[in-house]
């Protein structure tokens, strides 16, 4: 008696040991490598870098686990993240205002009076939309490594990670180039270098704010801080397309792939792989939903490009400072505009070579019709505001008319510089 109650009672205990190491395991275990989503582990150190300033604020964005990622109303990023929209916003208010009292229409100072509301206009909308984003982003990332895990030949797709990394890093260099430009002939009224600092940048690249009479040094502060925000979020928008639509290409490039291998088998198993297609196919238009006003406010891109062009035109640069700050800006605006809508049209260009391996196929069963007529019948492509897709020819366009508007500027000028000539050499 004594025995069995001895017995029992180690039973008891063994049980319950052996249920608090089951919780602290189910706590402590680690996803495999195939169950976390190759997509994140390749993404996630961008997205750390964005979370770290408030640009994306999901928690735990760092970590492998995708089951770990969420986001919380009340965290630092979030209200950190609120507070930058509300700072962008007031901006913008009083960028619309200088913008209404000081546009003449005239050619040269069309820039000076649109790019502040513009820009931080952009700012406070892509502000907004990701801060939209990052509440869908833990349903997004686990729906990834989902199918990921569904859709098993899915290779880890190449989401240009250096090329997004590159973009970053020009980004950080440009604004820095940019605040050097403008306050290397600082106020020598102010004793402290960083209130001369402050006070040159705030004259000279936010007059619309402050004068002479309201100028504090904790105003410069705030609007250095956030015009070097919005600096980070202007790239992180192209920085971001990039990495997503680079992303989904990539699932429909593995399924072409495996189409191509297999096609010509005899046994192939058409009902799962016509399955496959759709699972990828639905994903995209889902997340297309989601970003798609990020790619449309990208698109602010080629106003910023034809502006500089016509400041290059009606503006000569005397030193040499400013003339190569115009050209490295120039040309890191072109590679990450173009870098954003090549990677968003690469989507439609892969799924334009979907139905190439499926008329290669040997037998026609109606699983392989009823896959060419979802095929046919489908658009796939990423689109702006859900409003126009994203292809080459859409962007071979954009192109076309930036190059059409400044060939119309260059004969305007022309014509400017001939008529003032004219009145000069004609005697009073």
């Amino acid at each position: 008696m004594i025995y069995s109650s001895c017995f029992s009672n180690i039973r008891k205990c063994c049980k319950s040991w052996k249920g608090i190491l089951r919780k602290k395991s189910i706590k402590q275990q680690k996803l495999p490598r195939r169950k976390c989503s190759s997509f994140h582990n390749d993404t996630k150190f961008i997205f750390s870098i964005a979370f770290i300033f408030g640009l994306f604020p999901v928690q735990n964005i760092f970590k492998t686990n995708i089951l770990l990622i969420k986001t919380k109303l009340f965290s630092i990023s979030y209200v950190y993240a609120f507070f930058m929209l509300a700072g962008f916003l007031i901006i913008t208010i009083y960028g619309v205002e200088h913008a209404i009292y000081n546009t003449t229409f005239q050619i040269g100072e069309i820039k000076q009076s649109t790019a502040p509301f513009l820009f931080y206009g952009c700012c406070t909308t892509a502000s907004y939309c990701f801060i939209d984003i990052a509440k869908k982003w833990p349903h997004i990332i686990r729906k990834w490594s989902k199918i990921e895990n569904e859709v098993s030949y899915i290779q880890p797709p190449s989401t240009n990670k250096g090329l997004a990394g590159l973009i970053m890093t020009l980004g950080l260099v440009e604004h820095l180039f940019h605040n050097w430009v403008n306050t290397k002939d600082g106020n020598l009224q102010e004793k402290s270098p960083i209130g001369c600092y402050l006070k040159t940048f705030c004259f000279k690249t936010h007059s619309f704010l402050v004068d002479e009479d309201s100028y504090r040094h904790w105003k410069g502060v705030l609007i250095v801080m956030f015009s070097f925000h919005g600096t980070l979020l202007w790239t992180f928008i192209d920085v971001f397309i990039i990495l997503v639509t680079s992303g989904l290409k990539g699932q429909i490039h593995s399924w072409n792939k495996f189409a191509y291998k297999h096609v010509k088998v005899s046994n192939f198993h058409w009902r799962r792989f016509r399955k496959d297609y759709k699972i990828i196919i639905n994903f995209i238009k889902t997340t297309d939903k989601h970003i798609n006003k990020i790619i449309g406010l990208s698109m602010i891109n080629f106003y910023f490009i034809s502006t500089q062009l016509l400041e290059e035109v009606r503006t000569q640069h005397d030193k040499y400072s400013e003339r190569v700050f115009f050209l490295f800006s120039l040309s890191f605006l072109l590679l990450r505009t173009m870098s954003s809508f090549m990677s968003s049209a690469s989507v439609h260009d892969e799924w334009l070579k979907v139905s190439t391996p499926i008329h290669a196929c040997l037998s026609h069963t109606p699983e392989v019709d009823r896959l060419l007529a979802e095929v046919h019948s489908d658009n796939v492509a990423m689109s702006a505001f859900n409003m126009f897709h994203i292809t080459r020819a859409f962007i071979m366009t954009m192109c076309g008319v930036v190059l059409t508007y400044e060939l119309l500027i260059l004969q305007t000028h022309e014509a400017e510089n001939m008529a003032r000539l004219q009145n000069v050499t004609i005697p009073e």
